[in-house]
Parts: structure tokens; C-alpha cells; sequence
């Protein structure tokens, strides 16, 4: 169900700000950011900005690897809820891709979760 799955996202994202699991990626926690995704009470968004500040250079390294284009991150690190959809749905496709084994399951409930909101 999707509400197991927001639930585990809340843990991961927990767990990645303090270091101790990398289940959430940076590619994960912009896509959710962009759509304006609740973190819960024990992680503030102020902590998640300042996680994706300190990992932009490596999402942004591994994007160019995979496009021509630099999407992942805003460039002057506001909050990703400047990305429109094309960007978003570019980002989905390179989880898919880095992600063989998980990716597509992870964008699916992603994309669920999109609908409803």
C-alpha cells in the first residue's frame, strides 16, 4: 500500500540525514521534495535542503554522466519544487536506470503517490 510506502520514505530519509543508511538517494529526495512530499515529524526540511546541498556536486557528477543535461538540483540550491514535470519524469528515468533491481518498483509508488496528491 502507498501509505506503507511513505512511511518507509520518512525512515529512510531519517536515516540518510544522519548518516547511517543510503536506501534514499539525493535523486529520491529531490523528485519527493519537487511535489512537496511531508518528511513527518522527526525530519526537518531545513536538515533535507542542507543534505541536498552537500551531495549536489556528486548528483550533479553522475547526471552528466547519463544526459547532456544538468537537472537534478537547482543550481542556486532553492527547494526542488521548482522542478516541472519533464525534469521530474527525467530524474524518475534515471533512478529506473541506477536502480536495476529496485528503481522501477520505487517509481511506480512514486508516481502513485503523485496521482494522488
Amino acid at each position: 500500500p502507498l501509505g506503507v510506502w511513505t512511511s518507509k520514505q520518512r525512515k529512510h530519509i531519517y536515516k540518510a540525514l544522519h548518516g547511517r543508511a543510503r536506501a534514499m538517494t539525493p535523486k529520491k529526495i529531490v523528485v519527493l521534495e519537487a511535489i512537496g512530499f511531508c518528511w513527518g515529524s522527526k525530519v526537518d526540511a531545513e536538515d533535507v535542503r542542507n543534505y541536498l546541498k552537500n551531495n549536489k556536486k556528486r548528483v550533479e557528477k553522475k547526471s552528466r554522466r547519463q544526459t547532456d543535461e544538468n537537472h537534478c538540483v537547482p543550481s542556486n540550491s532553492t527547494p526542488a519544487y521548482h522542478l516541472d514535470d519533464e525534469a521530474i519524469n527525467r530524474i524518475l528515468i534515471e533512478i529506473n536506470t541506477d536502480d536495476v533491481r529496485w528503481g522501477a518498483r520505487w517509481v511506480e509508488k512514486f508516481n502513485r503517490l503523485r496521482d494522488f496528491i
